[in-house]
């Protein structure tokens, strides 16, 4: 989030963290918000609320998805559930077993 605000040259506070929910036991859902200017170089008159959703990964120990302003929590709980479903490998087939001679049938 900080980030964002350094390549936009905004003047923002800290965000305030709130912990919405744990997604999985691994993924938890974070709400980011702050209060910001839109120059660093001169006194802001108008401030504006930034909001930003967070999935943070506690296994890779690092936020692994980050939505805008535009989600409200029901919808950045589905895109986060989502990503949930994309990680989850799916599962190697195993190989059909090659029959022996006595167990292919024969036609009779």
């Amino acid at each position: 989030m900080l980030a964002k605000f350094d390549a936009r040259n905004w003047d923002c506070q800290e965000p305030e963290v709130r912990l919405i929910k744990w997604i999985e036991p691994h993924l938890a859902f974070f709400k980011l918000t702050t209060a910001c200017g839109k120059s660093r170089e001169k006194e802001n008159d108008k401030l504006f609320r930034w909001k930003e959703s967070v999935l943070f990964d506690t296994n890779k120990g690092r936020s692994v998805l980050g939505l805008d302003n535009s989600y409200d929590e029901k919808a950045a709980t589905a895109k986060f559930q989502k990503y949930y479903q994309g990680t989850i490998p799916t599962p190697t087939p195993l190989p059909t077993p090659t029959p022996t001679p006595e167990e292919t049938p024969t036609g009779q």
